[in-house]
């Protein structure tokens, strides 16, 4: 007597979220469905085939967030770098590619945004954008006895400082105290004068 041959059907595989697996994300992914067994008195008269069935393998979410970044006009850029904020990798999966930004180099606000950054097909990647700030170079000037120097982006220049504010107010100071012993010595000068015509 040969065994009748029954299939079975109506089976569903639960879907998964990619965990670094041999099987990628993707929509109707096969599934062999092993373990199934007959049983009762006349089990032995029936044999089953090999179950199959189709469930999806959804990506595995993460999000990044790029790093907030600050630089002087003219400078070079900083390196755009980020971080992991939600999620993480599995297996020996990692991210690939780099962060892009506005261009533009007027002092100003500058959005950072996602570029070629990817960690590949079974990751969906949220990506939470920071700025880029640049700041107005402003000029480096020192002041060594009397000398100013000014670095203005590639160029130096160096001028002779003759009077400030400061030495205004010194010179003013100078000047009263000389007026006010000069108009005392007047006026005792023309009291002795005075005294010798008497």
């Amino acid at each position: 007597i040969t065994q009748k041959v029954l299939t079975v059907s109506g089976l569903n595989a639960l879907g998964k979220v990619y965990d670094g697996s041999a099987a990628a994300a993707g929509a109707g992914k096969g599934v062999v469905i092993s373990g199934l067994s007959l049983g009762g008195a006349d089990a032995g008269n029936y044999t089953l085939t090999q179950a199959h069935t189709v469930t999806d393998i959804t990506q595995r979410a993460i999000n990044i967030t790029s790093d907030s970044q600050i630089k002087e006009n003219k400078a070079s850029d900083p390196n755009l770098g980020y971080s992991v904020t939600y999620g993480s990798l599995v297996g020996d999966d990692g991210i690939t590619g780099t962060l892009t930004r506005e261009s533009g180099e007027i002092p100003g606000i500058y959005q950072i945004s996602q570029g070629s950054l990817t960690a590949g097909d079974n990751y969906k990647i949220t990506f939470i954008s920071s700025l880029l700030t640049i700041t107005q170079l402003l000029p480096d000037t020192t002041t060594t006895h009397g000398v100013v120097t000014q670095k203005l982006g590639f160029m130096v220049l160096t001028t002779t400082k003759f009077i400030s504010n400061g030495w205004l107010n010194i010179c003013a100071a100078i000047l009263a105290v000389i007026l006010g012993f000069f108009f005392f010595y007047i006026r005792r000068r023309k009291k002795t004068d005075e005294q010798y015509v008497e």
